[in-house]
């Protein structure tokens, strides 16, 4: 929801059959009301590709083995409540509990460390996804 209120279009990519089997039934009504989410159920990411930056991603239903290529200089992922971001660079900041900083705590962060100008053109990017 925070996505879609700065960005154009959402594609949220989920690999289950429904939103509301792993969120609340508010959080996911609220999701499936949204006129700029497209949901995308069955769906993983196969390939994501770009020269010094992310550019393109394809997509795959599982189920209907159906691929799609979509353009985005960005990506947003969460699987879980639980982070697991130990794999990224240490130019990536964390909060205290371990979670990537987005949005406000580092939009107006003074560049260096907690920006990047990967996160400048990430918070002018369009799409956004999360499987």
């Amino acid at each position: 929801m925070f996505l879609s209120e700065s960005t154009e279009k959402v594609l949220l990519v989920i690999r289950g059959a429904d939103l509301s089997n792993s969120m609340s039934s508010y959080l996911s009504l609220r999701v499936k009301a949204k006129k700029n989410i497209e949901i995308l159920c069955h769906t993983e990411i196969r390939k994501m590709t770009g020269d010094k930056h992310l550019e393109t991603v394809e997509l795959e239903n599982i189920e209907t083995h159906e691929r799609r290529t979509v353009q985005t200089p960005a990506i947003f992922s969460m699987i879980g409540a639980k982070p697991h971001a130990d794999w990224l660079p240490p130019e990536i900041e964390r909060d205290n509990k371990g979670f990537v900083k987005t949005g406000a705590a580092v939009a107006d962060a003074p560049r260096g460390k907690a920006r990047s100008a990967h996160q400048d053109r990430w918070r002018r990017a369009a799409p956004a996804f999360s499987p």
